[in-house]
């Protein structure tokens, strides 16, 4: 059975310059997941992007957001949906048995429906602005009963730095996401080795 990488889970995030040179250097720093994220990008402009980082990560998982259909043609390694981003059972009809489809959720309610998925985002955590009506902060009590009832790998999401990434991973949970605190580092490199440690 395989199993989702633990620990950090890079995410190459538009919002915060070129996402292929992000997740280049996610790559290179050793990140086992990368996510392509360019919420405001038009289809064209995200498409040569990914088609750039599923050529560059060769030593890691390739997610695409959103766009399953992107995913499908640049040959993308999974795709992450939102709630309101289509049917986990048509994306992983497009992207086969073997793909890595994750989904986002944002309540226990949402945790306990999941189903067919190989692993789920939660969050946010705490306050961020790097997602646009990203919602309240859950907390990590909150994030620790999600851990308890999920049925599948919890990657913890939103305002997570180096102030509270022990009290994160305190909970038990399976991976973090890390996007202002590594994505506005003076290096990259450097800000991975640092938050991708497990406690």
């Amino acid at each position: 059975m395989r199993t989702f990488p633990s620990g950090l889970y890079g995410i190459a995030d538009a919002a915060f310059g070129d996402p292929v040179a992000m997740g280049m250097a996610l790559h290179e720093a050793g990140c086992e997941v990368i996510q392509l994220r360019a919420k405001d990008w038009t289809i064209g402009d995200f498409t040569e992007a990914a088609s750039a980082l599923r050529s560059a990560c060769t030593r890691a998982i390739f997610i695409v957001n959103d766009h399953v259909d992107v995913a499908v043609k640049v040959g993308a390694d999974g795709v992450h949906l939102g709630q309101d981003d289509g049917s986990v059972f048509d994306a992983r009809k497009a992207l086969g048995p073997s793909a890595w489809i994750g989904l986002s959720t944002h309540t226990l309610d949402q945790v306990a429906q999941a189903s067919h998925v190989d692993y789920i985002g939660f969050g946010p955590i705490f306050g961020t602005k790097t997602k646009a009506k990203a919602g309240e902060a859950v907390g990590t009590a909150m994030l620790e009963r999600a851990v308890q009832i999920s049925q599948f790998p919890v990657v913890a999401i939103g305002g997570i730095d180096h102030s509270n990434l022990l009290k994160v991973q305190a909970t038990g949970v399976h991976s973090w996401a890390v996007i202002r605190s590594i994505l506005s580092a003076d290096s990259i490199s450097a800000a991975v080795q640092e938050m991708g440690q497990h406690p």
